[in-house]
C-alpha cells in the first residue's frame, strides 16, 4: 500500500508537470511556489463522507486565509471519471 507522502509526492509532480506545466491554471505554479496548497487524502468511497470532507475542507478554506485551495485526494475511489463527475455534481449542489 502507498503511504500518504508518497500520494502528495505523486500529486505535487501531477501538478507541476500537467497543471502548471501545460499552463491549464494559470495560477496553479505560483500556489505550488508558495507552498499555500493544501493537500488532503480521503480514503473512503462513501459519497456521503466524500461530501462531508469536501464541506469540512471549504470550512478550513474559509477559516485559513493562508491556505489558497485545497486538493482533496480520493485514492481508493471514482476510478471511472463519470463516477467522479456526479460527486462534482452533487458537491456543486451542496455549495
Amino acid at each position: 500500500m502507498i503511504s500518504a507522502e508518497q500520494v502528495i509526492k505523486k500529486k505535487k509532480k501531477w501538478i507541476t508537470d500537467v497543471v502548471v506545466g501545460c499552463n491549464f491554471c494559470p495560477f496553479a505554479g505560483k500556489e505550488l511556489k508558495n507552498d499555500t496548497i493544501r493537500y488532503h487524502i480521503e480514503t473512503s468511497s462513501d459519497r456521503k463522507v466524500c461530501l462531508q470532507v469536501f464541506i469540512n475542507e471549504c470550512i478550513y478554506l474559509n477559516n485559513n486565509i493562508s491556505t489558497e485551495t485545497t486538493l482533496i485526494i480520493f485514492p481508493n475511489s471514482f476510478e471511472q471519471f463519470d463516477d467522479y463527475l456526479d460527486l462534482v455534481e452533487l458537491a456543486e449542489k451542496l455549495l
